[in-house]
């Protein structure tokens, strides 16, 4: 094989590839944060407030994987009956793949959430309220 020979086979397999990558591209489904984009943004500076109140918490909501479920820890000391709000999942990728739990917190202060069929990088979303006040604490975790 000459040197021309290799030169237009190297040029033919750069084609080829960039042309797959061209087609690979077009088939990846891409959806907005939310169709309510714009809503949203509006009200983000709520979300910064919420967590600034979460991160002033003596003790923070811990979020933990677990084999086959989600806990949720709500902090020592709070009535469960006052504690109101959701944890959302959010999946970045797919919009089809979000959900979102009401909350309900047990006598031990913990909701437990099962997992099963999750699969990818999820955004935990927990949003809710006690005592008049708002809270929001968020963490990702990889199912």
């Amino acid at each position: 094989m000459n040197w021309f020979q290799k030169m237009m086979l190297a040029l033919v397999l750069f084609i080829g590839m960039l042309s797959y990558m061209v087609y690979r591209s077009n088939k990846v489904q891409l959806d907005l944060v939310t169709d309510k984009y714009y809503e949203e943004e509006i009200r983000y500076q709520h979300r910064i407030d919420d967590r600034a109140n979460a991160d002033q918490l003596q003790h923070q909501v811990i979020i933990k994987k677990r084999e086959k479920d989600l806990r949720i820890a709500f902090p020592a000391g709070m009535e469960k009956d006052k504690i109101k709000g959701k944890v959302g999942f959010y999946f970045a990728a797919d919009k089809n793949k979000d959900k979102e739990i009401a909350l309900s917190p047990d006598d031990s202060l913990q909701q437990n959430i099962s997992i099963a069929g999750m699969r990818g990088l999820y955004a935990i979303q927990v949003s809710w309220q006690y005592n008049g006040k708002s809270f929001y604490t968020e963490k990702k975790i990889m199912f």
